[in-house]
């Protein structure tokens, strides 16, 4: 396991650094838009943590794809150098996980730095919304543990299947921006179907838990995401294109 390790964290360096490059790069990409907003459009009235939001989000939502490229170049190169499954995938998870940890904690300082710039940079003019609160091991470990079941589940589905699997999440994320709004505005008007129904019963469901329940909730799927993953991949073949 421990040999198994230091082959992921050398495989994937450079992925570490694209994730830490981009959140530097977004964060202060939301600073000049902020500072663009507030001086050059003169909008004073409220302002945002706008730094730390797309600092959080986009690499956030970037990194939700990487695994389905990690997982299948490192499961081919160490499995044909005589690694075994059962070594490979424990090593994959935790290195995701690991690497996940340090993009949340880099996210944290800057988050902790913009708040610094709004009160030297824009004192007076009121925050509308913290994101401090996020920044909590109750939320950050179940939602690292998430993110990395998630990579490892979605590389395993293009290692078995292949790029088709590209294709279809394409295609169900072009689904979800066209159709997402138009199903929100057909469940706040409270209009009748099957499908709608299930989702106004999935949403009132999820809001009825406590915190602890969402949690414990996050951390299930989790879980059954890890185990998919391991089925999908445990009598897998290595190929070379």
């Amino acid at each position: 396991m421990k040999r198994e390790l230091k082959r992921q964290f050398y495989l994937r360096r450079d992925e570490l650094a694209l994730i830490l490059a981009m959140e530097s790069v977004f964060f202060l990409l939301g600073e000049i838009l902020l500072g663009f907003v507030v001086y050059g459009l003169g909008e004073k009235e409220s302002i945002i943590p706008l730094g730390t939001i797309l600092t959080v989000m986009i690499p956030a939502f970037i990194l939700l794809f990487l695994g389905m490229g990690s997982l299948p170049m490192c499961f081919n190169l160490s499995v044909a150098m005589s690694t075994t499954r059962r070594n490979l995938i424990p090593a994959e998870f935790i290195v995701s996980f690991l690497q996940n940890l340090a993009a949340v904690s880099l996210a944290y300082i800057f988050s902790l730095f913009e708040r610094w710039i709004m009160r030297a940079a824009y004192g007076g003019i009121p925050v509308e919304f913290d994101l401090q609160y996020l920044f909590r091991w109750k939320y950050l470990i179940p939602a690292c543990f998430a993110l990395s079941a998630f990579h490892a589940f979605l590389g395993a589905l293009v290692l078995k299947y292949g790029k088709i699997i590209f294709t279809i999440f394409w295609c169900l994320w072009v689904l979800f921006l066209i159709g997402g709004s138009r199903i929100g505005q057909m469940l706040e008007e409270g209009k009748d179907h099957a499908f709608l129904n299930m989702c106004r019963n999935v949403v009132h469901t999820v809001s009825n838990l406590s915190e602890t329940g969402i949690l414990l909730l996050v951390m299930g799927i989790s879980l059954l995401l890890f185990f998919g993953t391991w089925m999908l991949v445990r009598k897998q073949q290595v190929e070379f294109s």
